[in-house]
């Protein structure tokens, strides 16, 4: 998609930089995702969604310890709010599990 901004600008890629783009789309984005649409078919929906909806909070966490980069205030804020409805979530699905098997 942005590859025609290259007729544009002139950006300089050592071998070293080429190496991690490749990387980063072929292991940490394409075999990722490949994996995480096969675990689908051995896990629930709403696990699958759950785990989903956390990757932002594994992002922030990730981030903190590897790169250094502390998170803001409103990062924190919104890590706790996905957390606290992802609890939520879970704990209300196993009580409606729960009743239906009684």
């Amino acid at each position: 998609m942005l590859l025609p901004l290259l007729l544009f600008s002139r950006p300089v890629m050592t071998g070293l930089d080429w190496g991690l783009v490749v990387l980063l789309g072929v292991v940490f984005t394409g075999v990722a995702h490949s994996m995480f649409i096969g675990g689908m078919r051995v896990v629930r929906a709403q696990t699958a969604g759950m785990i989903a909806s956390l990757e932002s909070v594994y992002g922030i966490i990730f981030a903190a310890l590897i790169l250094g980069e502390i998170p803001s205030l409103r990062e924190l804020l919104g890590g706790v709010i996905i957390l606290g409805t992802a609890t939520y979530s879970t704990l209300r699905s196993s009580k409606t599990l729960k009743e239906k098997a009684c």
